[in-house]
């Protein structure tokens, strides 16, 4: 059964913790590389997929809502 393999495998030891995020983001925030900031908290804070987060595009964000469409 596949979902046990994948329930049993060591991905899930594999992620990244809270505060390497965070040290991420600060570097990024410190180098002034404010679209590298926006990429990591989306990907963080939505947990949407990379592939997802590289395809949104200006005319799909709502900022007064701050949501993506």
């Amino acid at each position: 059964d596949w979902s046990s393999d994948v329930c049993s495998s060591d991905l899930r030891t594999e992620a990244i913790s809270d505060d390497d995020v965070r040290a991420m983001i600060d570097a990024c925030a410190d180098a002034g590389k404010i679209r590298d900031v926006a990429i990591l908290r989306v990907l963080w804070s939505t947990g949407m997929r990379r592939a997802s987060v590289a395809s949104i595009r200006r005319d799909g964000l709502v900022r007064r809502t701050g949501s993506v469409v």
